[in-house]
């Protein structure tokens, strides 16, 4: 295996084998970088977020595949939790000597009720709340934004660049927001009930432009590995369902990141 995506691309066998040496390779070569190591150590220590090592040398390789194609580009997280990946984002322009414009879509809030209580009714009661709870889609209440903040400050400076959508993606406020906008890279790791990843997929995909990228998190429920967590059914039927219709290729899976790229016109 190389360094280069277009290489990982072209050499991609979904097998399990070859999933999981991908997976080691890449957090290798994360853990061989000075910059992408501090970064996830730093979150790995501090809980700043979850995902896996590999995923930092993954987002480098797709934003350098995208500046040799398009120069400075344009990103889109929706999902920010506490600014892991949009701070990733951001030190990898950097280092790059490109500009990125990034959009970050998010609550910014959590959604989990604190009273034990309260969580022992719902979890009883509600099945929404225990689909949401399965699904990984719920959050003790802290000041992510700020939190997105420091680390941004931390490893890139210059926050205020950032374009913050505050609320979830799925409002018609929101969507309104960016709908006259393009973007490069758009990851989606948003609410992770099968609905909510239906509409994601839906309204922001198409805002891909050709020959970039649509990287969904979670999605790797029926993919072959045993080496790395698979994400969740309901993102990754809607993955199935949708993604490949609208154009896109599935062209690299790392760990439950699936990355589609959309076709040329």
């Amino acid at each position: 295996m190389t360094e280069s995506l277009a290489d990982l691309i072209r050499d991609y066998r979904c097998t399990a084998d070859h999933n999981d040496r991908l997976f080691a390779h890449l957090g290798r070569l994360a853990d061989g970088d000075p910059e992408l190591k501090a970064h996830r150590d730093f979150v790995e220590a501090n809980a700043w977020g979850m995902g896996y090592r590999p995923f930092h040398y993954m987002w480098l390789l797709i934003l350098k595949d995208c500046a040799a194609r398009f120069g400075d580009l344009s990103a889109m997280e929706i999902g920010v939790h506490k600014g892991q990946v949009t701070s990733l984002w951001g030190l990898i322009a950097k280092r790059l000597g490109i500009a990125v414009d990034i959009t970050a879509v998010s609550p910014f809030a959590g959604n989990q009720p604190k009273l034990r209580i309260v969580r022992s009714f719902l979890k009883r009661f509600s099945k929404t709340y225990r689909a949401r709870r399965a699904a990984g889609s719920l959050y003790y209440d802290e000041d992510f934004l700020g939190a997105t903040r420091e680390i941004y400050e931390r490893f890139v400076g210059g926050f205020d660049k950032v374009r913050i959508v505050k609320g979830l993606s799925t409002d018609p406020a929101v969507r309104a927001k960016v709908a006259d906008r393009a973007f490069h890279v758009v990851y989606i790791d948003g609410d992770h009930s099968y609905e909510s990843v239906k509409s994601d997929i839906h309204w922001y995909a198409p805002l891909v432009v050709p020959g970039g990228y649509l990287v969904m998190d979670d999605a790797a429920h029926f993919l072959p590995g045993e080496t790395f967590h698979k994400g969740y059914e309901s993102v990754s039927r809607a993955c199935d369902d949708f993604v490949p219709g609208m154009g896109f290729a599935n062209v690299l899976n790392v760990g439950h990141n699936r990355v589609f790229r959309r076709q040329e016109r």
